[in-house]
């Protein structure tokens, strides 16, 4: 394709696409040929490439438009399926992260930890319910303003007109005020409407209201759980596992899974679950290349065998790995019933639809006691190291001190320091023996990760050695294993007391950025967790409308403006009222701007991307007929014959129902106003009706 430039290609390709709309193929039959060459003469742009007679040059022309729309096609395909990669890459970044992050909760924080995620739903939701109430009292007062020029709009003036019989004498009283008698008595009848709904919204805030409640109370519970530590060896031995298994994700992530179960336990009489969390480890020959965090579910584990996951980003498909399932924490705590709204892990961490094909990976050869005891041994030579660094500093730092002295201070008398040392000496000696004892027994209590005790033991040695400075490395050391266990507060604030020991100050930074973090992932996985809510329904609306002050207040960070583009501009509700009564349709669209349900109706789509189906509260509608831009025209069910009417602009105007039994027909009507084709009104014997817009793609 070399030969010809990139105006020509561009010829070609018009030139292809012409002939396949008129199924024409010049490579095919005789009259095929001829039409296309009476085609091709009528193309003024291949006449000046070829010359008039073209000479075969319009099958040439048709050949390289061919070839360049394939070529065009098989890039976008392979465009479309490295962005599909890429994405999928993101969500299981954000998988492992979680998981890591909650592997580092232990005990009571861990159940604490999905509890909060109740109440912080709750919270919102109270306050989302709040602001749709705080709306409602503004469209009475205002009615109620308009009809009789009164005072009474509050909650409590509601209240009591629902009640008793004091509002419809004021609405009576009222409507014989008014002198503008039309508008008045438009605001008297919506001031009416308005006060028949009040039980409603007092239901919503009391739901929400009492949502709240039940959350904090299970969270109070739940920190008198009962809990046992119990040693590994004891724990993993009454523990069945099963053969690893690893699959990879569309974003080529490892996914490792593990099977396993426990005994029954008891507590003080009271029944127990095991509860913690795996490490597995990967290896390439004996390299370890990564590792995945399989978190035990919300529940705990008991009898029955339950499925571990983890994600391991650092594992590739095509290379064989061997696998080593390490525990990182278990304890044993006092069995707990969730309520129905608290997210379980997988809730938290969605598992994919896609049905894997898993296989096994086989197990290292050494025991989890033996890798458990390489990694203490390999921390104790790193605290070494580092403890000798630090020693090595001090020194220098005293040596520098030690130039830096007065020559007064070496002209003090030599004698006086021999007649005080000499009468301290016996003294010291004796008192060293039982310091240096009571040193070690402090040492002892804080390499245990006893920090309180130990800075109680160094504290009562004074000034011995560097105790002082020890009580400083005590609580630097306990700050660092606060980070690990993500209580980023309570590290903040022992850097912050430490002030510049060490690099406290710029540990109280890293933190915070830390914490930022997390409180941000939690955010996020939040707002994703409402988007995965089934479109085409009532939750779905309102699942999106949460997620996007979520995204927004996010801004930039991960991929949340691609978010708020791809799901929130793409839902609108539409909200009305009846001789029947009020109504809410949710109209939800997937990515591709396609309907999938507006609340009557799911939409089925076919491999053509033509509607196939609509499902409906009576069962399911086959579309019989379509017109020839492949818009439906009708569908059928067990009950009805539906009917779609469009205009000349192609924008549907009228869905028609007529039902099998009786022959009667109900007729929804759609009106366009404006040139965005906004629409104003719909459907028979309509009073009111209001629409509530998602920006931009869906007006």
């Amino acid at each position: 394709m070399e030969q010809y430039s990139e105006k020509q290609l561009k010829i070609f390709q018009n030139f292809y696409e012409s002939c396949r709309k008129k199924e024409i193929d010049p490579t095919g039959s005789e009259a095929d040929k001829q039409r296309a060459l009476l085609l091709a003469q009528e193309n003024a742009d291949l006449v000046q490439i070829f010359g008039e007679k073209l000479d075969g040059g319009h099958v040439e022309a048709y050949r390289m438009g061919k070839q360049r729309v394939e070529e065009q096609a098989a890039a976008e395909k392979k465009a479309a399926k490295k962005a599909k990669i890429a994405e999928q890459r993101r969500i299981d970044e954000q998988a492992a992260a979680l998981e890591k992050a909650i592997s580092k909760l232990y005990g009571r924080d861990k159940r604490l930890f999905f509890l909060q995620q109740e109440l912080d739903a709750a919270l919102k939701n109270r306050k989302e319910v709040k602001g749709v109430v705080d709306r409602y009292v503004q469209r009475y007062e205002q009615a109620d303003k308009g009809s009789q020029g009164s005072s009474w709009g509050t909650m409590g003036g509601i209240a009591a007109g629902i009640t008793g019989s004091t509002a419809v004498g004021a609405v009576v009283a009222a409507d014989a005020m008014n002198k503008d008698t039309n508008t008045r008595a438009q605001n008297a009848a919506l001031k009416s409407d308005l006060l028949n709904q009040w039980p409603i919204y007092q239901s919503m805030q009391e739901n929400a209201e009492a949502r709240v409640k039940a959350a904090q109370a299970e969270i109070e519970k739940a920190k008198l759980s009962l809990m046992e530590e119990h040693p590994l060896a004891e724990l993993m031995d009454e523990i069945s596992l099963g053969k690893p298994q690893i699959a990879f994700t569309p974003g080529n992530t490892m996914l490792i899974q593990i099977e396993v179960s426990a005994k029954s336990y008891q507590i003080a009489e009271v029944p127990a679950v095991l509860d913690g969390c795996f490490i597995a480890e990967i290896y390439e020959k004996e390299q370890k290349v990564g590792e995945a965090f399989l978190n035990f579910p919300r529940d705990g584990i008991t009898t029955k065998q339950q499925i571990l996951k983890g994600h391991c980003l650092e594992a590739h498909p095509g290379v064989s790995y061997t696998v080593l399932i390490l525990p990182a924490a278990l304890w044993v705590i006092e069995k707990y019933k969730f309520s129905a709204e608290v997210p379980t892990l997988e809730k938290l961490i969605p598992t994919y639809s896609k049905k894997f094909t898993w296989k096994a990976i086989p197990t290292r050869n050494i025991s989890w006691q033996q890798r458990l005891e390489e990694l203490r041994l390999e921390a104790e030579r790193r605290a070494e190291e580092a403890r000798k660094t630090e020693e090595a500093r001090k020194a220098a730092a005293a040596e520098r001190a030690k130039k830096n002295k007065k020559i007064a201070m070496i002209a003090t008398p030599i004698v006086a320091i021999v007649v005080i040392a000499g009468a301290l000496i016996w003294n010291n000696l004796q008192k060293n023996q039982q310091n240096d004892s009571d040193y070690q027994r402090a040492i002892a209590l804080m390499e245990a990760g006893e920090y309180d005790a130990a800075i109680t033991a160094f504290e009562e040695l004074g000034d011995y050695k560097d105790s002082a400075e020890q009580i400083s490395n005590v609580r630097y050391t306990e700050a660092l294993e606060l980070v690990q266990e993500g209580r980023y507060e309570d590290a903040i604030s022992i850097f912050t007391e430490l002030g510049d020991y060490r690099d406290s100050a710029e540990q109280v930074e890293i933190t915070q950025e830390l914490q930022t973090e997390a409180e941000l992932l939690m955010q996020y996985q939040t707002a994703i967790d409402l988007l995965n809510t089934e479109p085409g329904t009532e939750q779905y609306y309102d699942a999106v409308s949460e997620s996007r002050g979520i995204l927004e207040d996010l801004g930039d960070y991960r991929d949340c403006e691609e978010l708020l583009k791809d799901f929130y501009l793409v839902t609108i509700r539409r909200t009305g009222n009846t001789n029947y009564g009020p109504f809410e349709y949710y109209y939800g669209y997937d990515s591709e701007g396609k309907l999938i349900g507006d609340g009557a109706r799911v939409y089925i789509y076919g491999d053509d991307g033509r509607v196939t189906g609509f499902r409906t509260s009576d069962g399911t509608a086959t579309v019989t007929s379509y017109d020839e831009n492949g818009r439906m025209l009708s569908a059928e069910d067990a009950y009805a014959v539906y009917t779609f009417n469009y205009d000349s602009d192609g924008r549907l105007i009228e869905i028609s129902r007529t039902s099998s039994y009786s022959g009667n027909t109900n007729r929804d009507t759609y009106g366009y106003t404006d040139e965005n084709g906004t629409v104003l009104s719909e459907g028979e014997q309509m009073c009111y009706l209001g629409w509530i817009y998602a920006p931009e793609k869906n007006k």
